[in-house]
């Protein structure tokens, strides 16, 4: 994630064939590489990506709720359940739910970051581990 930009690397759990999706969340747009005849680009990088692979992952959405907020172009949360320190352990959102299973601590001038994520949404399952947070996070 850079600003507006992000790169998103998806792999099968059981073939092990990977794509790579870079988008924008501002236009939305995007461009999947790992396809049998090359990349592709669309208008709408979720449909994009549903389109080639057939899954349904909201993937403008999730550039904030990895950072632990409520993605402010969509629809309102349903529902947020926190943590004792505030932060959300559980939220709700466009028929996804988001498990925040494990945090960075604060550091500095840097809050706490997700390290854990897990969404679902019926079939679909999303698993994020976030390695690092780079400098001018959040």
């Amino acid at each position: 994630q850079d600003g507006r930009r992000y790169v998103v690397e998806l792999s099968a759990p059981v073939t092990r064939q990977s794509w790579k999706l870079t988008g924008d969340t501002h236009s939305e747009a995007g461009r999947l590489e790992g396809l049998a005849g090359g990349p592709r680009d669309g208008e709408d990088a979720q449909q994009l990506l549903l389109e080639a692979t057939g899954w349904d992952i909201p993937v403008n959405q999730l550039p904030e709720w990895i950072r632990g907020l409520v993605a402010g172009d969509a629809a309102g949360p349903e529902k947020v359940e926190r943590d004792g320190e505030g932060r959300p352990r559980r939220m709700q959102q466009m028929g996804w739910q988001v498990q925040y299973l494990d945090w960075y601590p604060a550091e500095a001038a840097r809050p706490a970051l997700p390290r854990r994520i897990e969404a679902s949404n019926g079939d679909a399952k999303v698993r994020l581990l976030v390695d690092q947070w780079g400098q001018g996070t959040p």
